[in-house]
């Protein structure tokens, strides 16, 4: 049976040892992140928090509604092992029970019924040697040229680093939700969990690659370029020089999207796909639902 336990009744001792304990962790269901991302939320529970699912709630017009935040890639379902049959519990109840617009699953999460999915690419820990050899021909062409003048580092989230992301980050339609990524970051820079690489072509800044720093893994949070200088292909050398550093020892998942360009980017670099299943609605259709409630 499925019940739903809000903020305020969550046993967090149970709940942290749920998350860290399962097969699914990550880093989106961390309470700390939850609670800097999220305006409310509350979790949904099978059993002795034997299985838990978060579930962020946003106030529109005065209605409660699901909707992950914009920087919140995956949440879902965790617990020790999965079990399809309890996920499509689960699924039912947030469908039946709330009115959601947008849901992202983990990709652990499998489901007896249909689901939509988005793309996530990753890399899993390897030599950088092999997977050298899997980049695609495109990307080994673009990185065997001379990188000349352009200097990778990794650097601090100083004033330099936040104006060049202000100026040039793309992909968020309103500023507001730019402030509130660049708040992010600094968040996690409070807390030691961020790693920022530049590339420079003589002192500038041209490209930028912004990390969340996991024992397990690094997060890439953002890619962003100088659109004057992509001819000098930052990007490419940017990632290829992470990759290089890190890949030994920790898994990177680059977040990914279903947005074509960016598919075949971190596809060139030999990252494999894991996609994830979401729940995602039209506001028409969340009108409608809640007219027929």
């Amino acid at each position: 049976m499925i019940k739903k336990i809000r903020y305020g009744d969550i046993d967090f001792e149970k709940y942290n040892e749920c998350i860290e304990s399962s097969i699914q962790k990550n880093f989106y269901a961390n309470k700390f992140i939850m609670d800097h991302l999220c305006a409310e939320w509350e979790i949904l529970v099978y059993g002795n928090y034997d299985y838990l699912m978060p579930i962020p709630i946003k106030k529109k017009m005065g209605i409660p509604v699901v909707v992950a935040p914009i920087f919140c890639q995956q949440i879902g379902i965790f617990s020790k092992a999965e079990n399809q049959s309890i996920n499509d519990l689960f699924l039912t109840y947030l469908k039946n029970n709330y009115l959601v617009s947008y849901y992202p699953f983990n990709y652990y999460n499998l489901f007896g019924k249909a689901t939509v999915s988005k793309k996530n690419y990753i890399i899993e820990k390897q030599d950088y040697e092999l997977l050298r050899k899997s980049y695609s021909k495109g990307r080994k062409a673009i990185l065997a040229k001379s990188a000349e003048g352009l200097v990778c580092e990794k650097v601090g989230y100083n004033n330099d680093i936040h104006n060049f992301l202000l100026t040039h980050f793309k992909g968020l339609d309103k500023t507001s939700d730019v402030i509130n990524f660049l708040d992010f970051i600094k968040f996690l820079n409070d807390l030691s969990k961020l790693r920022v690489y530049a590339y420079f072509s003589e002192n500038k800044i041209i490209s930028v690659a912004v990390l969340t720093d996991e024992n397990h893994e690094l997060i890439l949070l953002a890619l962003v370029n100088d659109p004057n200088y992509q001819y000098l292909n930052g990007a490419s050398y940017l990632i290829d020089d992470i990759i290089q550093h890190n890949i030994r020892l920790k898994k990177i998942d680059f977040m990914g999207g279903n947005v074509r360009g960016i598919e075949v980017f971190f596809k060139s670099f030999g990252a494999q796909l894991e996609p994830f299943a979401v729940i995602e609605n039209t506001k028409w259709a969340m009108l409608k639902k809640w007219i027929k409630k």
